[in-house]
């Protein structure tokens, strides 16, 4: 037994019992060994009207900083490379602006209908 298999039994102890679930199982294994999952911050709200918003806070971003993709059932959103601050001469720089990609595993009934950035929040 290797010790990708102990980790695997340590952390979903219920595998035995789920006879062709493997696929949900690797995707909640990958979901929880991912590193980037703290950055950047983001809600997810599930509205009265049985519709779900993702907020994502940006700040320090424009629009033109990221990209949002929606393809078989994954939502990314991802930023682009820093440009060149050489220039910029801070006595502080406390706002992040590191890049990220984040996923998002969407239910197949769902459907993603708009997105906006606003005050900082995508």
């Amino acid at each position: 037994m290797t010790s990708a298999d102990i980790h695997h039994r340590n952390l979903f102890p219920y595998t035995h019992f789920s006879i062709g679930m493997d696929k949900a199982f690797e995707q909640l294994e990958l979901l929880s060994n991912n590193s980037n999952t703290k950055y950047p911050p983001y809600n997810i709200v599930h509205n009265k009207d049985e519709t779900y918003t993702i907020e994502i806070a940006l700040a320090g971003f424009s629009k033109k900083d990221i990209e949002v993709e929606y393809f078989d059932s994954m939502l990314t959103v991802r930023s682009f490379e820093k440009e060149d601050e050489s220039e910029v001469n801070y006595l502080h720089k406390g706002i992040s602006k590191r890049t990220f990609q984040k996923e998002f595993k969407l239910s197949d009934d769902i459907e993603v209908t708009n997105v906006a950035m606003k005050d900082g929040m995508l």
